[in-house]
């Protein structure tokens, strides 16, 4: 809920520092202000996208009118549990007549899922604790359409659990292709991904992309920055030198090299060796 102009801006954080290149608590943002910021995608999504100002609500929805996206959205607030955003939401789609088929609400709050489900859309309850049978009858209990747990507290009695009562299932968040294959296997409907390029497996490299500083789809680590003078994260990139690594080894940070995992049969496995000559 940015400050003025009766604006919803889309952004996951509470504040903006972390992905733009400004400071200070999100909702505080004007919306010429919002505009005025870059993000830093390459933050959290594989290479590939251009970076470019936050995002407002009405500018998805302008682009999403004339093409076949499913958008997903979780009202956000500062304090509280987002129904007051729920609600200015609810009403900029009301205004476009948007079709109900075409969002999907998500949420923490039973009372935003509840509130949704009584306006007419599918709404997803996201588990944050528990992660039991009970859980899945709080989504019921909120009309939710669908009920999402982390990846690794879905088991396929869960899922079957969730199905037999007409829930669909979610899996978050899941960047190995082991834990997708796990987690389909139990019977998920749909998979929340951090990198939907390598998840895929749709894309072959056919260049290194070091020359962009940019991370190969597959090489994650939850929150950590695209590589800068700065950053450690991942890595970070020496622009002086031309080079990419670490100052330091006590600020080494491992990371998912996609590629290579699972190795020897160990979807789990944090380390490898590359040995030359082959």
């Amino acid at each position: 809920k940015l400050a003025s102009g009766g604006k919803l801006g889309l952004h996951h954080d509470t504040t903006i520092d972390r992905i733009t290149g400004g400071t200070g608590n999100t909702e505080s943002q004007t919306v010429a202000n919002w505009l005025a910021l870059t993000n830093d995608v390459y933050a959290t999504i594989a290479p590939g996208i251009l970076s470019g100002a936050p995002t407002l609500l009405d500018e998805v929805l302008d682009w999403a009118r004339d093409n076949e996206a499913v958008l997903w959205i979780e009202p956000k607030a500062a304090s509280g549990n987002g129904l007051d955003t729920y609600r200015r939401l609810n009403a900029e789609l009301a205004a476009r007549s948007w079709p109900r088929s075409r969002v999907v609400i998500e949420t923490f709050s039973t009372t935003v899922a509840a509130a949704a489900a009584a306006d007419g859309w599918r709404s997803w309850y996201l588990v944050g604790s528990g992660y039991t049978t009970t859980d899945i009858d709080t989504a019921l209990a909120s009309n939710a359409w669908a009920v999402g747990m982390p990846f690794s507290n879905w088991t396929a009695p869960l899922v079957a659990y969730a199905k037999a009562r007409g829930l669909v299932a979610v899996a978050y968040t899941v960047d190995r292709r082991f834990d997708a294959a796990t987690v389909a296997g139990y019977g998920v409907d749909y998979i929340v991904t951090s990198d939907p390029v390598y998840l895929s497996e749709t894309v072959r490299l056919a260049r290194d992309v070091w020359d962009t500083q940019a991370y190969a789809p597959g090489m994650l680590e939850s929150g950590a920055a695209q590589p800068t003078d700065t950053g450690v994260g991942r890595g970070q990139w020496f622009s002086a030198n031309g080079y990419y690594g670490w100052p330091t080894a006590a600020q080494h940070d491992a990371c998912l090299q996609g590629y290579a995992c699972p190795i020897k049969g160990n979807p789990n496995a944090d380390s490898f060796s590359i040995r030359w000559p082959f």
